[in-house]
């Protein structure tokens, strides 16, 4: 019975990584977000684009169901800007870890933090890649 039961399992973590079922289940998560927080939700299946491998935002790669990278490395589908909801052309596929980081500041904050850390790091004569290289480096490795 041992192997039968892990051989489902298996069949079952690969059939819920699908791109269609990864969308659908994605959609059916974001509408139960949507209502709970009463914000706008019309889209469909078919707006949201199939997972990147890799997050936009900080180039790392994206792993679904697999916990080599721990949860950082998860796809969440995210609203670009929270306020506007769920609505086509607002939402996009982003690692947990980016997710995070624009859960708890805008824009402007996230600027600020970045162009702070990077005056420390000048100040104290560390080296400081600019944007573009962190994320070619984090791509490439």
């Amino acid at each position: 019975m041992g192997a039968n039961v892990s051989g489902r399992a298996e069949y079952m973590r690969e059939y819920n990584r699908r791109p269609e079922r990864v969308r659908r289940t994605a959609h059916r998560k974001a509408r139960l977000r949507a209502a709970e927080r009463d914000i706008p939700f019309t889209i469909t299946v078919e707006d949201i684009p199939e997972v990147p491998s890799h997050c936009p935002a900080l180039g790392i790669p994206m792993a679904q169901g697999d916990s080599s990278g721990g949860r950082t490395t998860a796809p969440c589908l995210d609203r670009l800007v929270p306020a506007f909801g769920y609505v086509p052309g607002n939402i996009i596929w982003i690692s947990h870890l980016a997710n995070a980081i624009k859960a708890y500041a805008d824009v402007r904050e996230i600027y600020a933090v970045a162009d702070w850390l990077h005056e420390e790091y000048k100040k104290r004569g560390y080296p400081c890649p600019t944007p573009g290289a962190v994320i070619a480096s984090k791509s490439e490795g």
